[in-house]
């Protein structure tokens, strides 16, 4: 990553009106699939689990989320706070560990909004993020999160040293490099696993 590199929110897919529908669109595939609660049940619906949220902010207010969420932070510099004007960081809070609709129900949602409330945001928001995440302890960090160009960082045989992050934050932490493989002194993936 480069100092000037800038993060978008996925943006949410849309169906033409037109579109034949069975009912499982109506509500997410999980929760179609006869064998779910059965899944849901074995695996402790997430009982213990700290995820982190790399996202847009969430909605504190909304259903899903509510008894779930436990911090909420911004580090996009938003005039709204961690408060999600965007959307996209409820929803994915709600996909992780909605009331109903979560696949971890149970599960602890910590928020870092790193994206404004035009989902985009800086390099150095979303490292502030992580590295805020980590202190929190959390067990998963989940980042919803594209460029419209790679990132110099993605790119084979490079040593990023300069930049928001540097070599002495990076080795503490030894969470982000055991997670990433073959990442070494970077903090992202070689190359994007969507595409």
């Amino acid at each position: 990553m480069i100092a000037n590199d800038k993060f978008f929110a996925l943006p949410p897919v849309h169906r033409s009106p037109f579109t034949i529908r069975k009912s499982s669109d109506e509500f997410p595939y999980h929760l179609a699939d006869p064998g779910w609660p059965e899944i849901r049940k074995r695996s402790g619906a997430g009982e213990g689990i700290k995820v982190g949220v790399v996202d847009t902010g969430v909605d504190e207010t909304h259903p899903e989320v509510q008894e779930s969420l436990v911090d909420a932070r911004d580090f996009s510099g938003s005039r709204s706070g961690p408060v999600d004007v965007d959307g996209h960081g409820t929803h994915v809070a709600s996909t992780i560990a909605g009331k109903h609709v979560g696949v971890a129900p149970r599960a602890k949602l910590y928020i870092a909004k790193a994206l404004g409330d035009n989902g985009s945001g800086s390099d150095r928001a979303v490292a502030n993020a992580i590295f805020w995440l980590i202190d929190q302890g959390v067990d998963i960090i989940n980042m919803s999160l594209g460029s419209p160009s790679p990132s110099p960082a993605s790119q084979p045989d490079d040593d990023v040293q300069a930049g928001p992050i540097g070599r002495e934050e990076m080795e503490k932490t030894e969470l982000l490099r055991k997670a990433l493989p073959r990442a070494g002194r970077t903090f992202l993936p070689r190359r994007n696993p969507a595409g």
